[in-house]
């Protein structure tokens, strides 16, 4: 990308030339089970697991050529490496329940996680226009920054179904829903 801008901290006004390389590299792997038995002629157990593993490599090269116009040159040189981790899963339980020939029951369990953990580290190098390299003294120049970005969800679902049907076609259906969540960031 080529532009301009005014950065009084750098001097005000430059010009700047900025390209960026990126590799990801991602590898995932997901297991999904599900079973369904009749207890009876009026009875239906059931569950089903799934669960998500997925960890994202990525390497990224910045480069930042930025001229001022005191007829000085800036050239950044960023090298960003991170890992984001991620987990997930959901687990259902269900139980169904035929009560007469014209009315039945359902009970589902259900709950999901999620857990993404995301670590960088950034290495930055300023250099001028003669290649010396130049210490710029703030935290948004720092010669190196780390950070780690975590999130957690957990959600938990309870539902009770009750279904009738009536002459006529008429039907009735009902039911009661739970839920429960947890965030972390």
């Amino acid at each position: 990308a080529i532009g301009s801008s005014s950065v009084p901290i750098l001097g005000g006004y430059n010009e700047f030339d900025f390209s960026s390389n990126n590799g990801l590299n991602t590898v995932s792997q997901n297991s999904l089970f599900g079973i369904e038995h009749d207890l009876s002629a009026k009875t239906t157990l059931g569950a089903s697991l799934t669960f998500n593993l997925s960890n994202a490599r990525q390497d990224t090269r910045n480069l930042g050529i930025s001229t001022f116009e005191r007829d000085s040159m800036l050239v950044s040189k960023i090298h960003r490496q991170g890992t984001n981790k991620w987990k997930n899963g959901a687990a259902n339980f269900f139980l169904r329940q035929e009560l007469k020939k014209d009315a039945s029951i359902g009970i589902d369990l259900d709950y999901l996680f999620f857990d993404v953990e995301n670590p960088n580290e950034i290495n930055n190098q300023f250099q001028d226009g003669l290649g010396n390299d130049v210490l710029v003294d703030n935290v948004y120049y720092a010669v190196q920054n780390r950070g780690t970005s975590m999130t957690q969800i957990d959600v938990g679902i309870l539902k009770l179904d009750y279904q009738k049907s009536f002459a006529g076609g008429l039907k009735l259906e009902t039911g009661v829903k739970a839920t429960y969540s947890h965030t972390f960031n």
